[in-house]
C-alpha cells in the first residue's frame, strides 16, 4: 500500500472564515462551502486510486500553498479549511492529524498541493511537491526594539 495521498488543487484559494449567523442559527460562508466541496472532490479522485486507504489512522499533512494575488492571508486559516474539507473523505476527524507542515509559495499557477501520509511514529517523512517552490521569506510585522 502506498503510503501517502497527494492531489493538487488548482485555481485561487479560499480561507478559513468564522462561521456567520443568521437569526441565531450558524452558517458556513458560501465561498468556503463550495471551495471545500472542490477539495473534497479532488481528494475523492486521488482516493479512487487507492481503495486501501485506513481511515482510522493517525496523520501527516503538507500543504503548499500557492497564492493567486499578493494579499496577505494567515497560513493556519489556509489550513484550517483544507483540514476541515478532509473530515470524514480522507479521515475520520482532524483530530487524528498529528504533523502539520505548511508554506506558502511562489508559483506561476495559483492553488494547492496537498500531501497527506500515515504517521509512522516521530520519524515522519516530508512530503515534496514535483515542482520546488521558492518559499516566500517571513516578514515580522513589528520592529524590532533597540538594545
Amino acid at each position: 500500500m502506498s503510503r501517502s495521498l497527494e492531489f493538487d488543487v488548482p485555481g485561487p484559494i479560499v480561507s478559513w472564515k468564522r462561521a456567520g449567523s443568521n437569526n441565531g442559527r450558524r452558517y458556513t460562508p458560501p465561498s468556503l462551502a463550495a471551495y471545500q466541496a472542490k477539495l473534497r472532490a479532488a481528494a475523492r479522485e486521488a482516493l479512487r486510486h487507492m481503495p486501501d486507504w485506513p481511515m482510522g489512522e493517525e496523520y501527516g499533512v503538507t500543504i503548499v500553498y500557492k497564492p493567486h494575488d499578493k494579499r496577505r492571508r494567515d497560513l493556519d486559516n489556509v489550513a484550517k479549511c483544507v483540514l476541515d474539507a478532509m473530515n470524514r473523505t480522507v479521515y475520520e476527524d482532524d483530530s487524528q492529524v498529528r504533523k502539520l507542515i505548511v508554506y506558502r509559495a511562489l508559483y506561476s499557477d495559483p492553488g494547492l498541493w496537498v500531501c497527506v501520509e500515515r504517521f509512522a511514529g516521530v520519524a515522519l517523512p516530508v512530503c515534496q511537491p514535483k515542482k520546488t517552490p521558492s518559499v516566500t521569506p517571513s516578514r515580522s510585522r513589528r520592529p524590532k526594539r533597540p538594545g
